[in-house]
């Protein structure tokens, strides 16, 4: 299953999305075996059935499904291109495998140290003997696990681990299709969360900002981070839903603690927002519904949107219209992506933030060193503030200050917090003293 593909149809159209899948299905078809089957379930969704495996001892058969789903991603990796766009293409696929005699058993797939998007449940140590409709299942139910890990990786199924209910509960085998329609019911049912993290100013140490990071209370596997069920909420199409929950949530929050901790509230607080919803044509409503409820200005929301995403369709019109409103625009890992300079340039974003890798070889490694001074000079060039982001320790704080970075993030000020904690930080901030 292609990952993030349903924000190609809606950024550039359908008919783009359609020659995408016209070229992923083209190159795939080159790495097949003759004889193996290549097929297009549905959307962006493709079966590959490789008949007559030899009968390798468990180690060997591993190796050589690593070496077919590696096939697969190398031909994926160079950018399509589409309507002048260069577009990577990823992919989740998960493996399951049927095997014909209890000799040639199945081994675990172990983790390459050249791959580290492979993964592996359980080892076969008996016969599994399986049905078309069966063998297709789990083999979907090994996509689900790989495209909630974060997409962009391989997960071989093992079929005791899918059947059985208290080792999924146990396993990595929770991140599946139940998950998915978990997913579905978390708004509903209250099960969502906010936490907060601070950007404080590098010199006093006060909050000058929040960031909003989404949070999933689940009854069973505890809070999960967002990165644990982001893709799920994709693929599901259920992000549009939690992102404008989100807006609302964030904007209520920030309107409470400056009603509760007047000298000490933030100024704004900064809300992700995703090449989906980016593409959504009802999402200045949602914005304006958000503030409009807990009595806000747009100068108070701050909107943070990802490097590699201003890559994509003309994002201008939508953010110039952001910008006009009032809206402080950010742009997230900084240096990172794929935005020309001259593109920047033209795009109303006041904010930029340091990538968390350039920050976390400071202050020793040099190359980290003057990799963080250029990124300031360009920003500073371009008349942005900077965030330096995941500092985590008073030598990188220290730096980034001597260098003029106006502000940073990261658990050297404060670890995400929930809105309560958040509340208590704010009433009894004193000087530099937030950290916690």
């Amino acid at each position: 299953d292609l990952d993030r593909f349903k924000a190609v149809n809606d950024t550039l159209g359908h008919a783009s999305g359609d020659l995408v899948l016209v070229e992923v299905a083209r190159r795939m078809s080159t790495v097949m075996r003759e004889g193996d089957t290549l097929a297009r379930l549905a959307g962006d969704e493709f079966v590959i059935v490789c008949t007559d495996l030899p009968r390798l001892a468990s180690g060997v058969l591993d190796n050589l499904l690593a070496g077919v789903t590696n096939r697969l991603r190398c031909a994926l990796s160079p950018p399509i291109q589409v309507e002048d766009v260069d577009l990577v293409v990823t992919a989740s696929i998960g493996v399951a495998v049927s095997t014909a005699s209890s000799g040639s058993g199945l081994g675990s797939a172990h983790r390459h140290d050249h791959d580290h998007h492979y993964d592996h449940e359980h080892h076969y140590d008996h016969e599994h003997r399986v049905g078309a409709a069966d063998l297709l299942r789990e083999a979907d139910h090994a996509m689900y696990v790989a495209k909630a890990g974060g997409g962009n990786r391989v997960h071989l199924s093992a079929h005791d681990s899918i059947h059985s209910e208290g080792d999924c509960q146990e396993s990595t085998c929770r991140w599946g299709r139940d998950l998915g329609r978990d997913l579905a019911h978390a708004v509903e049912r209250g099960e969502l969360r906010v936490h907060y993290q601070p950007v404080v100013a590098s010199d006093t140490g006060r909050v000058h900002a929040v960031e909003a990071l989404l949070r999933w209370e689940h009854p069973r596997y505890g809070l999960l981070p967002a990165v644990d069920f982001i893709e799920l909420a994709i693929h599901t199409g259920w992000l549009p839903s939690i992102g404008h929950w989100v807006l609302t949530q964030a904007c209520a929050d920030l309107a409470t603690w400056r009603e509760q901790a007047p000298g000490g509230a933030p100024e704004r607080v900064f809300c992700n927002l995703s090449a989906i919803e980016l593409a959504d044509p009802h999402l200045l409503e949602v914005i304006t519904d958000a503030l409009a409820g807990a009595g806000l200005q747009p100068r108070d929301l701050g909107l943070e949107i990802v490097e590699d995403d201003l890559a994509g369709a003309d994002l201008a019109p939508l953010l110039l219209a952001l910008h006009e409103a009032g809206h402080p625009l950010s742009i997230d890992d900084f240096g990172t992506g794929y935005s020309s300079l001259s593109r920047l340039v033209s795009l109303p974003v006041a904010v930029a933030k340091i990538d968390r890798a350039f920050i976390t070889g400071l202050p020793n490694d040099s190359r980290s060193c003057a990799l963080v001074e250029a990124v300031l000079v360009v920003a500073h060039g371009l008349g942005l503030q900077v965030i330096a982001e995941g500092v985590e320790t008073a030598e990188q704080a220290a730096h980034v200050l001597a260098r003029g970075c106006e502000y940073l993030q990261g658990h050297y000020a404060s670890v995400p917090v929930t809105a309560e904690v958040m509340l208590a930080q704010l009433q009894n901030f004193q000087g530099d003293t937030l950290r916690t």
